[in-house]
């Protein structure tokens, strides 16, 4: 019985290289069956020199099929070459240079201040010294004796005490003038109350309690009047430690923008006005001029006001209250 000769088996092929639009080299024919296992005379077909024809052909018919990871290698070194560059380039591109401007900046500036301060030193290290002046103490004197403190305390000025009948200071009233008392208040005894000194005023609870809080002890008022012209002349005492505070309910404010203040000869902070713009009454539509003046004397307030239905002159109320003001001398 003759022995069939084996086949031989099919090229392997091997992964292509990566150089692109190349196609893979074919790898090497398959070796020939060994001389023993095939008989002489029969020799089979597709070896000796004939059978090495297809072997060297066969890679260039399956080279171009494009199936498999031969395709995709082959597709993605298309690509490549179709970018201009390969992936590798890109991943390998040398990174952007910094800006060097900041950096010189603050250079610039640390060298600057150190260079001024370094100046500066050396400037103020070679100049001279200079002496300072000396200090301007006097010697210390002692009394001869010691001191005596009930001489001391009688050598202080005495603060400014007005006690006594308030009526007595307040100036005499005109011979031809007549008593006016509209409201009924002051007008016998010529004294007023909290109470009714904060009646005559149209918020009278808030003018109550401001004076109940600077301590108020007592208002001595003269009201006449002369013709169609009143006067109202008040002295106003409050506690010793609470004039300061007090002071603020005689300030004089001013109607207009024409209304000036005009100090009053021989006092502090007295000053007295005339407003040149009419007012009216709160129960009426009747109008009216007015002046008023005011200053501080010890823990005494002196308030003066004149009603007039024309233009009060201003030589009448400096003149009532420079008198009055002398009264409290």
């Amino acid at each position: 019985m003759t022995a069939v000769p084996e086949e031989p088996s099919a090229p392997v092929e091997a992964a292509p290289p990566a150089p692109p639009s190349v196609p893979p080299a074919p790898s090497d024919p398959p070796a020939a069956p060994p001389a023993g296992d095939t008989p002489a005379g029969d020799t089979p077909a597709g070896t000796g020199s004939d059978a090495t024809a297809p072997a060297e052909t066969a890679p260039a018919e399956t080279a171009p099929a494009g199936t498999g990871d031969d395709a995709d290698a082959i597709g993605s070194t298309d690509s490549a070459d179709s970018t201009g560059q390969a992936p590798e380039d890109s991943a390998q591109a040398p990174a952007a240079r910094k800006p060097r401007t900041a950096r010189l900046l603050i250079a610039a500036l640390l060298l600057g201040t150190l260079l001024g301060g370094g100046t500066g030193y050396a400037v103020q290290a070679a100049r001279p010294a200079t002496p300072l002046p000396p200090l301007g103490v006097g010697p210390l004197h002692y009394p001869a004796e010691p001191l005596d403190a009930a001489a001391a305390t009688a050598a202080q000025a005495k603060p400014i005490n007005i006690d006594g009948d308030l009526r007595k200071l307040l100036v005499d009233r005109p011979a031809d003038a007549k008593e006016w008392d509209p409201d009924r208040h002051g007008g016998v005894s010529g004294w007023l109350t909290a109470g009714e000194r904060s009646a005559l005023f149209g918020n009278s609870e808030r003018e109550f309690k401001q004076l109940l809080q600077n301590h108020f002890r007592r208002d001595a008022v003269l009201a006449y009047h002369r013709g169609d012209v009143e006067y109202r002349i008040e002295l106003m005492q409050f506690g010793e430690d609470d004039t300061g505070a007090a002071s603020s309910l005689w300030k004089i404010e001013p109607q207009s923008d024409t209304d000036r203040s005009v100090p009053i000869d021989g006092t502090l902070s007295g000053a007295y006005m005339v407003h040149t713009q009419p007012d009216h009454y709160s129960d009426s539509t009747e109008q009216y001029y007015s002046a008023e003046a005011g200053a501080v004397r010890g823990s005494v307030i002196m308030m003066i006001k004149i009603f007039s239905p024309k233009p009060v002159d201003a030589n009448e109320i400096k003149d009532l209250s420079k008198r009055q003001w002398e009264r409290l001398k």
